[in-house]
């Protein structure tokens, strides 16, 4: 995180060098100025966007670990040998078998095993990749300066695909073509399905420079 000092700097210095800074009341940096209302805001929401950026990450990441761990080999068959016990306010982890006594007359019992369609647990991967992708564009997509980067029309165009029932959907030609690194959004891809589009990986460094943008107000 930036120093007090840094924001102030910032701020009251060159405001290209800090996304979401105010266009107008701008001063001369003085000595060791007091945090105004405006600057409190400022690092207030770059704080609270960041927040939503790396929350968003983190679920992508857990399901995607949970997916590893239910489908691959070695960690499948140790996740087999265990049941999860569900009931409205409790999970408790038992292993197969074993007798277990719920806090509560309702309740399910979940065993992982070989019969776990592989497809299904993908299924769940894919529905936090995409909240992630579209999560993270709607969490900067106000920003000062956030249309100057190179990915924000890229982002735009996937979060728009993902909420058009998962295909590309072009009202216009705003914003097109988009390229991102070696990935490229472009008319003829109208109706096109936003399905294997982007990997996991770019997924992950596209959320990753969003988030580079907002803490440290860098062209990405």
């Amino acid at each position: 995180y930036t120093s007090r000092h840094a924001v102030i700097r910032k701020i009251h210095g060159s405001h290209d060098t800090f996304p979401g800074a105010p266009l107008t009341n701008r001063s001369r940096r003085t000595a060791s100025p007091p945090l105004n209302s405006s600057v409190r805001f400022i690092v207030q929401h770059r704080e609270e966007t960041l927040a939503k950026l790396n929350a968003l990450r983190q679920s992508f990441c857990f399901s995607l670990g949970a997916y590893a761990l239910l489908t691959q080999e070695p960690a499948r068959s140790q996740v087999s040998g265990y049941d999860v016990c569900v009931t409205n306010n409790t999970l408790a982890v038992v292993s197969t078998g074993a007798l277990h006594t719920a806090d509560s007359n309702m309740s399910y019992r979940i065993a992982f095993n070989s019969s776990l369609p592989t497809d299904a647990a993908l299924t769940v991967v894919r529905s936090s990749f995409y909240a992630m992708l579209s999560g993270s564009f709607e969490a900067v997509k106000d920003w000062h300066q956030v249309r100057q980067q190179d990915w924000y029309h890229f982002a735009r165009h996937l979060r728009n695909a993902i909420s058009h029932n998962g295909r590309f959907h072009f009202t216009n030609g705003s914003g097109l073509p988009a390229k991102w690194r070696n990935l490229l959004i472009e008319q003829s891809m109208q109706g096109a399905p936003v399905e294997n589009f982007l990997g996991w990986f770019d997924g992950l460094q596209l959320n990753a420079v969003m988030n580079l943008f907002v803490s440290q107000g860098v062209k990405t």
